[in-house]
């Protein structure tokens, strides 16, 4: 759409320091990670000082931050503040974060509730990725937030061959779940282990688990004598697409504070069942009964019930993949949202004229 845009970004991955993504420049600034691996904080550095001076003489019409926590985005209303061009902050989180630790989740909510307030407050324009989320940043201050939806390019999960299945020697009777995310408490995975194991009908289904996190040793632990279990690892984006073609039923059993799941927009556009917990915007992508199956977290009971139902009724399968996937390829792709994206960022920068009736 005619945007020249550079993104700083944190190192968390060993990739190049900077590097251009097709029409994107990407500066990749040195990190400590802590918290396993999920609170990353840019490092002082001549690279930082570098690069900020290179941003302040390039001059944008416009920051934008992600997420209200994170150094980088601290960083960046730092940045618009002093070019004094608008900023918009994009929020992805619909509630504070549960740790482990209860002093880490006690920290979580102070770091809300100062520089997360501090951040969503200073943006000339505040949005969330979910309806959950805008409510959520106006709980921390933000003036009156708006939505700017996640997406996915739909058109990269049009694939229906299941060439997965038969490399991976599933038989063709099986059905296949997936659960596709983190390796870590917070996203059920330990939920959904126990479900499949105790599920009435789990003979007749196959599932694949894809993702990395501290919990993989526990998990491939608890899996080693499950012959109907398979481990994937860790997948590139990519790899994805694949995945979903040979999968029937899609379960995201997560706890977490979710902004609008990623992983759920993706089983929707490839048009797979879903097993989800209402969590953050999860409810405007199954968006009632017709589109999935909702459980409340934690809810080991019920997460049987809804995987023995979905193995047992293929045709409420198909009904239910049909509707979430005109569902998220009408209001939820790249193309349309990319619209909004720009409309918001333009009237920023040249607000629309206000003329008297």
């Amino acid at each position: 759409m005619g945007w020249e845009i550079t993104i700083l970004t944190g190192n968390t991955d060993a990739a190049p320091a900077m590097e251009h993504v097709g029409p994107l420049h990407v500066t990749r600034l040195p990190v400590l990670q802590i918290i396993h691996r999920r609170y990353p904080i840019l490092l002082p550095s001549f690279a930082l000082v570098r690069h900020i001076r290179r941003l302040m003489q390039w001059h944008p019409q416009v920051v934008v931050t992600n997420t209200r926590f994170f150094s980088t985005t601290l960083l960046g209303v730092m940045l618009g503040k002093a070019l004094r061009v608008p900023i918009l902050h994009i929020d992805h989180g619909s509630k504070h974060i549960d740790f482990p630790s209860k002093g880490l989740t006690w920290l979580g909510k102070v770091i809300d509730h100062t520089a997360g307030s501090w951040v969503v407050r200073s943006a000339d324009k505040a949005v969330g990725v979910s309806k959950a989320v805008a409510s959520f940043i106006r709980h921390l201050g933000a003036r009156e937030p708006g939505i700017l939806y996640n997406g996915v390019t739909a058109s990269d999960y049009d694939r229906r061959d299941r060439v997965l299945r038969d490399r991976l020697g599933i038989p063709s009777t099986s059905v296949v779940i997936t659960y596709l995310g983190r390796l870590i408490e917070s996203k059920g995975i330990v939920h959904l282990l126990n479900a499949f194991s105790t599920s009435r009908l789990g003979d007749s289904a196959t599932l694949l688990i894809a993702g990395d996190g501290h919990m993989m040793e526990e998990v491939r632990r608890r899996t080693a004598t499950m012959a109907n279990v398979r481990l994937l690892g860790a997948l590139p984006s990519s790899a994805v697409p694949e995945l979903l073609a040979s999968t029937d039923i899609l379960v995201h059993p997560s706890a977490y504070p979710e902004g609008l799941p990623t992983v759920l927009l993706e089983a929707g556009a490839a048009g797979v069942a879903i097993i989800a917990t209402p969590m953050g915007g999860t409810e405007e992508i199954v968006a009632g009964p017709a589109c999935g199956i909702l459980v409340a977290p934690h809810d080991v009971v019920a997460l049987v019930a809804a995987i023995d139902r979905l193995i047992a009724n293929q045709s409420e399968r198909e009904l239910m993949s049909g509707n979430v996937r005109a569902l998220v390829r009408s209001r939820f792709d790249w193309s349309e949202i990319a619209k909004d994206a720009d409309r918001m960022l333009r009237d920023m920068i040249e607000p629309p004229t206000r003329t008297n009736d």
